[in-house]
């Protein structure tokens, strides 16, 4: 009895291997339409996709769910969300009916005040016959399917294009110009390496083009021209979405980066920073004591970076490498150790616009402490009540919280003998402007409890 059990649960592990392949399986002989959903929507809180009552994964901005089986027939539709006073609010809701085979990529577009709904629909009959045909077997040739959607509202049309790296974009395929919510016709070609082109409508030079995605799976890919923000020339990105969760997001090979510095080093009234490129690419930013240079537009690649202090040109820093990958946005944080020597470290922005809830990240910077907690405490509450606070936070460890829209005292504390709160720093924050905001805490011995908190978008 005993063998034939664990002969039992050795048949179930297979199939719970099988079950989780990167491929997508032969689909299953009962009758079931196959469901996904991506968040397009910039400025959107977590969205969620429901079907029949029942509510999926909580999706931002760029993310996707895994495709999912659904039964057949009439269903109801719906996307939940938040609204200004964080409660959840639907929104697209419809009567929808699935078909047998069915494959549907239900997108949420556009601004989060007017979302669109968009239904991109597709078959994989012929790619499941494809990769069972004898001569694709014996020579194990595998085939993938790949279609092309433009879900960034306010954006030109663009023509689509995918090939080879080698080959160059003259012997590219073409799909078609689509504007927004327009979806290309399918291709099923070879799994491998591809460049993805985008050109102006009319146009026939690139004026995207994307570094080699691995397209490696037996399944449908779906090449999705959405939103980007910061230094984006186009205005869009190109995310791939295959049938898992993961999505790939692209940036134009040519685009653009942006830098700059913040100055939390109290022992210098003014530094320079000078930015040096492998490409003669040379910046510099002079930066007063607690000062936020302005963003500088520069090429993408490693930078060396150094910093003097402004008046005796004494060098306080000379062996930082800063790496700016196309459209990255980020900040050379400058701090004092423990020996009240200057240091650096680099933080990324997300510049995507918000409307009610706001992701902010905090940076603590202060080398003398550890376990600090933080709490956002509203009008109507005390430290002891606020709903949203970060716990264990150490120097040089970097944390992250999403906060709906509204005005906070931001309230740092160490915790003592028997639970005392010691308090560090204390500042009002209204979260406004549309961006999402980094704090950074280090030492001042010119505030009341001997350290800084700097906020800035």
């Amino acid at each position: 009895m005993k063998h034939i059990i664990n002969l039992i649960l050795a048949f179930g592990l297979v199939l719970f291997v099988v079950s989780c392949g990167g491929d997508d399986k032969k689909d299953s002989t009962k009758d079931v339409a196959y469901v996904q959903y991506y968040n397009a929507s910039p400025d959107s809180t977590k969205t969620y996709l429901s079907l029949k009552a029942k509510k999926y994964n909580a999706l931002n901005f760029g993310q996707a769910m895994s495709r999912f089986a659904v039964p057949v027939g009439d269903n109801k539709l719906s996307i939940t969300g938040n609204n200004a006073e964080n409660k959840e609010v639907k929104f697209h809701e419809q009567d929808i009916s699935l078909g047998n085979k069915d494959n549907h990529l239900y997108v949420l577009a556009g601004d989060y005040a007017k979302t669109d709904f968009i239904d991109i629909k597709y078959n994989r009959d012929k790619l499941d016959e494809e990769n069972k045909k004898k001569e694709n077997v014996d020579k194990k040739i595998t085939k993938m399917q790949v279609l092309a959607a433009h879900v960034s509202s306010g954006t030109q049309k663009f023509g689509v294009y995918i090939g080879k790296k080698e080959d160059g974009f003259s012997s590219a395929k073409y799909f078609s110009e689509i504007a927004y919510k327009g979806i290309t016709e399918s291709q099923i070609l070879t799994t491998g390496k591809y460049v993805i082109y985008l050109t102006e409508a009319g146009g026939n030079e690139p004026v995207f083009t994307t570094s080699e995605v691995n397209l490696s799976a037996k399944t449908v890919y779906k090449l999705l021209i959405r939103p980007a923000f910061g230094p984006s020339v186009k205005g869009v990105k190109l995310d791939v979405v295959g049938h898992s969760r993961a999505v790939t997001s692209l940036a134009d090979i040519n685009e653009k980066v942006q830098l700059r510095v913040y100055n939390g080093f109290e022992h210098n009234d003014k530094v320079i920073a000078k930015f040096n490129g492998k490409n003669s690419e040379s910046h510099q930013q002079e930066v007063a004591k607690w000062g936020v240079s302005s963003f500088i537009l520069t090429n993408f690649g490693d930078y060396d970076v150094s910093v003097s202090d402004a008046a005796t040109g004494n060098m306080l820093l000379n062996n930082l490498l800063v790496t700016y990958n196309q459209s990255d946005s980020k900040s050379i944080l400058l701090y004092p150790d423990s020996e009240d020597k200057l240091k650096a470290t680099v933080l990324g922005h997300n510049l995507t616009p918000r409307s009610y809830q706001y992701q902010v990240q905090l940076l603590n910077l202060a080398s003398d402490t550890k376990g600090l907690e933080v709490y956002f405490v509203r009008s109507n509450e005390t430290v002891e009540t606020a709903k949203f606070k970060v716990t264990k936070w150490d120097f040089t460890k970097n944390l992250k919280i999403w906060l709906p829209k509204d005005n906070y005292t931001v309230t740092v504390v160490k915790k003592g003998d028997n639970d005392t709160l010691n308090l560090l720093h204390r500042q009002a924050l209204t979260l406004k402007d549309n961006l999402d905001y980094t704090l950074v805490l280090t030492p001042d011995e010119s505030q009341t409890w001997g350290y800084r908190l700097m906020a800035f978008q």
